[in-house]
């Protein structure tokens, strides 16, 4: 698609990461990132599809997680032969639950050219060395110096945020007042609270420096 990458929903994860780069998409090490944080054997990277783990809908879906952070677009295909396009961050709006309609079928995830070309910094962080991730915070800044935020894991669905410019820390706390946090044994909402504004504080700094 243009500059940009379009991302079979049938693509598996291993196809995913073992894809060449355009040199100038500065924002491929994600797809590492969050591979990691899905901590799956190599056998199940080469059966697991990324529009398998965004269908899903798991807060910690860490397909979701990337594409997402990336401004990624879903297309849809519709019972009526039609098709439907909606961005990632809000095709997935509660822990197992999406906006896909009966008989729908995740077809492809469409990735703009000026994501993939921006700066990003990642965190990610479990209650334990192996586990499911708990919070997974993106920063992403992009040419004209937008900069976005996107929270996953910590929350039961994606929380995108973006900023004309750099902002203030005040500014990344307002954002994540008032959120939903997750609750699950991977973590208690007060301390998934706690560690996202940690990271969310670190990601901003780093693509702002």
């Amino acid at each position: 698609m243009g500059d940009g990458l379009r991302v079979a929903a049938t693509c598996t994860v291993e196809q995913l990461a073992a894809f060449p780069p355009d040199a100038a998409w500065t924002a491929w090490p994600l797809v590492d990132a969050c591979m990691d944080a899905l901590l799956m054997s190599f056998k199940v990277q080469g059966q697991a599809t990324v529009g398998g783990n965004v269908a899903l809908a798991l807060p910690a879906g860490a397909m979701t997680s990337l594409l997402a952070a990336l401004d990624a677009v879903a297309v849809v295909w519709t019972p009526d032969g039609g098709e439907r396009r909606e961005a990632v961050a809000d095709l997935v709006v509660g822990a197992g639950r999406t906006t896909l309609a009966a008989g729908e079928v995740l077809r492809a995830f469409d990735v703009p050219p000026h994501a993939l070309r921006a700066r990003t910094a990642v965190r990610q962080v479990s209650l334990t060395a192996v586990g499911r991730s708990a919070s997974l915070v993106v920063a992403r800044r992009d040419a004209d110096g937008t900069v976005t935020l996107t929270v996953t894991a910590a929350t039961p669905h994606p929380v995108q945020h973006r900023f004309a410019s750099a902002p203030t820390s005040a500014q990344v706390d307002g954002v994540l007042a008032g959120l939903e946090w997750f609750d699950d044994l991977h973590g208690a909402p007060d301390w998934r609270r706690a560690v996202t504004s940690l990271l969310a504080h670190e990601v901003v700094g780093e693509v702002t420096a």
